[in-house]
């Protein structure tokens, strides 16, 4: 959720000089109902919604901040709308997973096996049938 990772840096940005829109995609955090699922173009799919959601705002043009799926679903948005981003900072997106990174990935698919902080943080957000399924799904 965007505020269990950036509600520090969010609620420090300058209200003066930038307006700030924060986003979970559908599925994520407050964005819920509906569920989040993951076919095969849920990036592209994402930065649809995204895109959409800052033209409904009354944006035609915006700046994006993306950290590690936020940063492919920027990624997304710069290619897919190129007229409508003005500048973008992307950080710790991936292009592709290595096998490597995907055995790690397979590790920790099992939630029992991480810390109980990391664990209880994202079941006091999404319960934990529903957190279970989620991490799992993705």
């Amino acid at each position: 959720s965007i505020w269990t990772d950036f509600k520090p840096q969010i609620e420090g940005l300058s209200r003066e000089r930038f307006t700030v829109v924060a986003w979970d995609p559908p599925g994520y955090g407050k964005s819920r109902p509906p569920d989040r699922t993951f076919p095969d173009d849920f990036f592209q799919r994402d930065a649809d919604w995204a895109c959409n959601l800052m033209k409904t705002l009354g944006y035609s043009k915006f700046s994006l901040i993306g950290w590690s799926s936020g940063a492919i679903t920027s990624l997304m948005i710069a290619a897919m709308f190129p007229g409508n981003i003005r500048k973008m900072v992307a950080v710790a997106g991936n292009a592709y997973m290595t096998p490597e990174e995907i055995d790690i990935y397979k590790k920790f698919r099992d939630i029992d096996s991480w810390s109980e902080k990391m664990r209880a943080s994202m079941i006091a957000i999404y319960g934990e049938e529903y957190f279970r399924k989620i991490w799992t799904g993705w």
